[in-house]
């Protein structure tokens, strides 16, 4: 997977989300100062929220390991610690023409595009810590 991050310009400062961490950099005369932003993803009754946290010592925790979506149902990712450390989210379909079952819209956002199976993967601590991975097997259905 590759990895994707939004970029934001908001007046004198830009706002980038990428591998989990958004950050505000602005220009203060001399240098760019940044600062990590917290924010949580707006809900809606019908979407599928997947909350996950990581800790410094490692271990991934996730709210399930399985879920069930209908075509056209949003699936939202709500990171809930305030790490700094980044993370890579991946995904893998138990056959090639699923691949594009989930339709990435927005940083943490996804569509059920089309009925299938798929494991997506959450790699913590920089997006290379393998050893404390977790799988959550997505089943969309029409």
């Amino acid at each position: 997977d590759v990895c994707s991050s939004d970029l934001e310009v908001k007046g004198d400062s830009i706002l980038v989300q990428a591998m989990g961490v958004t950050k505000k950099y602005s220009w203060d005369g001399n240098t760019f100062i940044d600062e990590q932003i917290f924010s949580k993803p707006d809900v809606k009754n019908d979407d599928v929220a997947i909350h996950y946290s990581m800790s410094a010592e490692g271990p991934l925790e996730v709210s399930t390991d399985e879920v069930t979506l209908k075509v056209g149902q949003r699936l939202i990712l709500i990171r809930d610690d305030k790490l700094k450390a980044g993370e890579r989210i991946m995904q893998s379909a138990d056959k090639l023409e699923n691949n594009d079952m989930l339709d990435y819209v927005s940083y943490r956002n996804y569509i059920a595009q089309k009925a299938g199976t798929l494991t997506m993967t959450i790699v913590p601590n920089g997006g290379y810590d393998w050893d404390n991975a977790k799988d959550i097997k997505i089943t969309v259905v029409e």
